[in-house]
């Protein structure tokens, strides 16, 4: 749990450590990378009733590593884990 605080803080700032992300935290750059195509839930499910995440990482290389970071948190945080089957049965990132 300290590792995930220690790198909050790291990449959202101290004043974010004991409040949610949300997208006012994200700069230009990580705008710009979360509209990309670079993340992509698929509408069904697996055979095992798992959540299916593509990463396309044709765009990979492109931004800052810090970048790539702060979106995936947002996006693991407030779109995937609220899943309820991601919950339940784990989801699967191909």
């Amino acid at each position: 749990m300290m590792n995930l605080l220690e790198c909050k803080a790291k990449y959202f700032g101290n004043d974010a450590v004991a409040r949610d992300i949300t997208l006012d935290d994200l700069n230009e750059e990580d705008m710009v990378m979360m509209l990309s195509p670079l993340y992509h839930i698929q509408d069904g499910r697996d055979r095992n009733g798992r959540v299916v995440l593509y990463l396309f990482n044709h765009m990979l290389g492109r931004c800052r590593a810090d970048t790539l970071i702060r979106v995936a948190y947002y996006v693991w945080v407030h779109i995937i884990v609220p899943i309820p089957e991601v919950q339940t049965k784990g989801a699967v990132v191909v």
